[in-house]
C-alpha cells in the first residue's frame, strides 16, 4: 500500500471514530429528550398505550382492591383491603419508607372517636391532608 493509501485510511478511520463519538452523543440527547417528552406527555395526560410511563400508570389503576404487589392491609370494620406503600408515599412527601418499613396495616375510621381524633392527629404529621379531611368528616358525621 502507499503512503497516499495508508494516510487516506487513516483520515477515514479517524473521521469515523469521531462520527462514532457524536453518535453515542446523539443517542444520550436523544434519550433525555424522550424522557422529558414522556414526563411533559404525562403531565398533559397525553400518552400513548405504548409508554413506560402510561403503562405504569395503567398497572397502579388496576390495583385497587387486589392483592397483586399488595404490601400493607386495610382493616376495614367488616373485611380487610389489600394496599400499596408506594400509592401512600406517593400521596405525601411526609409517608416515606421509613415511616412505613414497619407498617403493614392500617385500620378503618369505625372504631370511634377516639381513634378517629388519633388518626387525624396521626394524618396530619404526615401531610395527608385527604385523610385528615375524612377524619374529620367521619366525626361531624357522629355528632
Amino acid at each position: 500500500m502507499s503512503f497516499a493509501a495508508s494516510s487516506e485510511v487513516t483520515k477515514l478511520q479517524q473521521h469515523l471514530s469521531l462520527l462514532k463519538e457524536e453518535y453515542g452523543k446523539l443517542q444520550s440527547h436523544c434519550a433525555e429528550v424522550e424522557r422529558k417528552y414522556t414526563l411533559a406527555a404525562a403531565s398533559a395526560g397525553d400518552l400513548s398505550e405504548a409508554s413506560f410511563v402510561a403503562r405504569l400508570l395503567m398497572t397502579v389503576t388496576q390495583l385497587y382492591g387486589r392483592t397483586t404487589y399488595s404490601d400493607i392491609a386495610i382493616k376495614l370494620q367488616s373485611k380487610s383491603m389489600p394496599g400499596h406503600k408506594f400509592v401512600l408515599n406517593a400521596r405525601s412527601d411526609d409517608w416515606s419508607e421509613e415511616a412505613l418499613k414497619n407498617l403493614d396495616e392500617l385500620v378503618d375510621l369505625t372504631r370511634g372517636d377516639s381513634f378517629a381524633m388519633q388518626l387525624m392527629k396521626s394524618a396530619a404529621s404526615f401531610k395527608l391532608y385527604g385523610l385528615v379531611g375524612k377524619c374529620e368528616q367521619a366525626l361531624i358525621a357522629t355528632v
